[in-house]
């Protein structure tokens, strides 16, 4: 009995194109939604700049993460294969980068200034 005998998966040029593809409609379907939101935003900044704090650029600051969730809704792609994972052995050597990366930047900008 061969049952439950696990088959590798091997990838096609077929399932390959198909990915590239699927992922240009994406980029595309990003697209055409990020620029009226973008423009939204330009257009709420230039009629609200009296608003207190940063309020008049919140919409163009959301643009791109309302396009991306827009755009993963409306093509049915899901939320699975993002990950916030925020433990794990690759973390922490990226906690660190994140952390050490703006300190040497600022200094050595500052120090030269």
């Amino acid at each position: 009995m061969t049952t439950g005998i696990a088959v590798p998966q091997i990838e096609t040029t077929v399932d390959s194109s198909t990915k590239v593809r699927r992922a240009r409609q994406s980029l595309l379907v990003f697209a055409i939604f990020l620029i009226p939101l973008s423009l939204f935003g330009y257009w709420f900044n230039v009629k609200n700049p009296d608003l207190p704090l940063n309020f008049p650029i919140f919409p163009l600051m959301l643009a791109p993460g309302l396009a991306s969730v827009i755009t993963r809704l409306v093509r049915r792609e899901g939320f699975a294969d993002v990950s916030f994972r925020l433990r794990g052995p690759r973390m922490s050597s990226a906690y660190r980068l994140a952390f050490t990366l703006p300190l040497v930047v600022g200094t050595v900008a500052y120090g030269f200034a």
